[in-house]
């Protein structure tokens, strides 16, 4: 089933994936070349790649029309957009905090103090195919594909390293009796 769907031409099962984009026009198109994400999600983490992915707005002053809060002045389209639908970058108006923890307020009304704050993200309702909540849904198993394909081995050596470990542990104890058998004998 894996050869009949996902292999086309004459790859093997165990072939590295050729990048279709040459890296010097991904430079010439976007200004720089897009980030690989399987390998930011080796360096960075997941949770970084997740949050990346979700974090494209609308920016008419980029070349390619869109920025990003977390990777600022990224060379990758926002791909993903026609899910998503349009990100915008908004401001809201947010509670002033006290010293104590509690909300501000006016001494003489008793109204709570707000102060403006940019930077939040918001998606255009009804503009993208999924909804906010299938988004997020897509991108958590997009990530942890990702992530996955990072180091595909990683459970496997987890699993070995556990029982390498627990094999140590068993010889130390043994290799302790014996040392305290050999030293009866000494005395």
């Amino acid at each position: 089933m894996f050869k009949e769907n996902l292999i086309f031409g004459d790859q093997k099962i165990g072939d590295l994936i050729q990048v279709g984009m040459d890296p010097k026009e991904a430079k010439e198109w976007f200004g720089n070349t897009p980030p690989d994400l399987t390998l930011e999600a080796g360096l960075r983490g997941a949770d970084w790649v997740y949050t990346y992915l979700k974090s494209f707005y609308l920016d008419e002053s980029r070349p390619l029309g869109v920025n990003n809060k977390v990777y600022e002045n990224v060379g990758m389209p926002h791909v993903l957009a026609g899910l998503q639908g349009i990100p915008r970058s908004i401001c809201k108006q947010m509670p002033f905090f006290a010293e104590n923890g509690g909300f501000k307020q006016d001494p003489l009304t008793g109204e709570q103090l707000t102060k403006e704050q940019c930077g939040f993200l918001e998606v255009d309702p009804g503009s993208g195919q999924l909804s906010p909540e299938e988004f997020d849904i897509a991108m958590l198993d997009l990530t942890n594909f990702l992530a996955y394909m990072t180091d595909p081995m990683k459970i496997e050596r987890e699993t070995i390293g556990t029982y390498t470990l627990l094999y140590l542990f068993i010889f130390t104890m043994l290799s302790y009796l014996l040392y305290r058998e050999f030293k009866k004998d000494l005395h």
